[in-house]
């Protein structure tokens, strides 16, 4: 009997020690779950409501409140950048570009520079070497020449010579001013002096030739700018005149006399030319063009330019 009531009470013990394992796990399991809920709610420092008892329904309303600060939170504009209706210090700064239609791209945006490149106005100085193939067709020269002490009357055509067109070189030298983004207008001047055309005529008893060709030119320049990425297009057309001034010799058995006549001519000249920067105020372009009053007469240069305004203002 003694040994039956030891085994009732060791079974007891085992069974009480059995149930009170079970209750630990089950109470841990439970303050997990509180932990789990009080910490679904949202990030550590987030205001929640009271749990009532942590019931579904107040689970998930904690939840999506917080889930809606927690949007609030990323989706201010502050955050990217973006205006707010609040700002610090009272200052107000002015938008980089302004929405005036609904097509996408034709925004009014600033220009470069506006606040510090706007001390000088917008001027260009040009210079630089020129290379013309210059006609002498349909020029007449003539006048009195000495020989010996004599006076002797000449004429020269020079579409009677071999070639009448002389190559000559020389210093393009303009002022231009931007207008807008897109256009130029200016006033140029040249200086060049080439080679005589080739080829004699006779007049009478004097053989004539043309010894030496020099032109002074200039005008007015009107054109347009496309700038694409670093380089900038132009299509212009230079309206003016030229002085050509011809120097002939006359041969007379030994004797040579030369005598000096100076022709002037208008001059429209639609050009084309390729404009780089190299830093903000200098830039080279090379550039060439037509003459259209005086067929046969085409040439070109290169240019440095000295700008007053960086990129002229337009970029």
């Amino acid at each position: 009997m003694k040994r039956a009531r030891t085994l009732r009470r060791g079974s007891a013990r085992s069974v009480d020690l059995v149930a009170a394992a079970i209750a630990t796990v089950l109470l841990g399991w439970a303050s997990t779950a509180d932990v789990a809920r009080a910490q679904s709610c949202g990030p550590p420092g987030s205001s929640s409501s009271s749990d009532s008892g942590g019931s579904d329904d107040s689970e998930s309303s904690n939840s999506g409140g917080s889930s809606d600060s927690s949007d609030d939170s990323w989706g201010d504009d502050s955050d990217y950048g973006g205006s707010s209706s609040s700002s610090s210090g009272g200052g107000s700064s002015t938008p980089a570009c302004t929405d005036r239609t609904d097509v996408t791209g034709f925004e009014d945006c600033t220009r470069f520079g506006r606040e510090w490149n706007a001390m000088w106005p917008a001027l260009r100085f040009e210079i630089g070497p020129s290379f013309r193939r210059l006609s002498l067709s349909g020029l007449e020269v003539g006048g009195t020449t000495y020989h010996d002490g004599n006076p002797y009357r000449f004429f020269l055509a020079t579409d009677d010579l071999d070639n009448p067109s002389a190559l000559t070189a020389g210093v393009n030298l303009r002022f231009t001013v931007p207008l807008f983004d897109n256009f130029l207008l200016g006033a140029e001047f040249d200086v060049a002096s080439g080679n005589p055309p080739e080829g004699a005529v006779s007049d009478g008893d004097l053989s004539l030739r043309i010894t030496d060709v020099e032109t002074i030119g200039g005008g007015l320049v009107a054109g347009v700018v496309s700038p694409v990425g670093p380089l900038r297009f132009r299509g212009e057309v230079l309206a003016g005149g030229e002085a050509v001034v011809v120097t002939t010799a006359s041969h007379l058995g030994d004797c040579v006399s030369e005598d000096t006549d100076v022709v002037t001519r208008y001059r429209l000249e639609p050009r084309v030319g390729i404009e780089f920067f190299v830093g903000r105020y200098v830039s080279f372009d090379v550039w060439g063009g037509v003459d259209v009053v005086n067929q046969g007469s085409y040439g070109g240069g290169l240019r440095i330019n000295l700008h007053t305004r960086a990129y002229d203002a337009v970029r």
